[in-house]
């Protein structure tokens, strides 16, 4: 946990075998998720998942997976668990799956948080076709009966970065409807504020698909 012990232990863990790091997975393992959502653990847990055996890599991700809901929501967590999407975004797809069932059921809640934000976006970058069309409905239904809840994820600090993410990845229909919805709103066509970049990524939007 301390800055300089850090950069020591992820100095070790590269230049070891990957045998060697498996005994510092040994020391640490029940301390695992204390480590992960710390400042300084994080970068060398993440150390540990490039230079681990296999075996080990998936330990610690079944130990992450177990306390998902509050690394999701943890700084330095997040972190660690978009690093460990992007890995597995490239392998079997099985542990990838297991997160969006995780999350499934609790997007609102999620963008609602300014670090587990970025797992949904993550999230809507690396899923399939389906799982994409889970978060963006789940959105959209909410906004059936919050009236304005889109408009308001429109105007918020991190709330802006999702609705882009979800014209990036949502189907025709969807997209027209989303876009049709945000544009209704004469505030956000001022370009005030957080809603700007999502009016002037609409327009890039419409340049694209002439």
């Amino acid at each position: 946990k301390n800055k300089n012990g850090c950069r020591v232990i992820q100095d070790l863990i590269k230049r070891q075998s990957k045998e060697e790091n498996d005994k510092i997975y040994e020391k640490i393992k029940n301390d695992l998720i204390d480590l992960s959502m710390n400042k300084y653990g994080c970068y060398a847990i993440k150390e540990l998942l490039c230079n681990c055996s296999n075996t080990n890599y998936y330990k610690i991700f079944k130990k992450m997976f177990e306390n998902i809901n509050s690394l999701i929501e943890n700084e330095y967590g997040n972190y660690l668990i978009q690093f460990f999407l992007n890995n597995e975004a490239g392998k079997d797809r099985k542990n990838l799956d297991k997160v969006y069932e995780v999350i499934k059921g609790h997007v609102i809640d999620l963008i609602k948080n300014k670090h587990a934000v970025y797992i949904v976006e993550k999230l809507l970058e690396i899923g399939n076709k389906l799982q994409k069309k889970i978060i963006i409905n789940e959105i959209l239904e909410l906004d059936k009966v919050e009236k304005n809840y889109l408009i308001s994820l429109t105007k918020d600090l991190y709330g802006n970065h999702v609705v882009k993410m979800l014209l990036k990845y949502s189907d025709k229909e969807d997209q027209e409807l989303i876009i049709k919805k945000i544009l209704s709103d004469p505030d956000i066509k001022k370009k005030d504020g957080f809603s700007s970049y999502v009016v002037e990524y609409i327009e890039e939007l419409n340049v694209i698909n002439k």
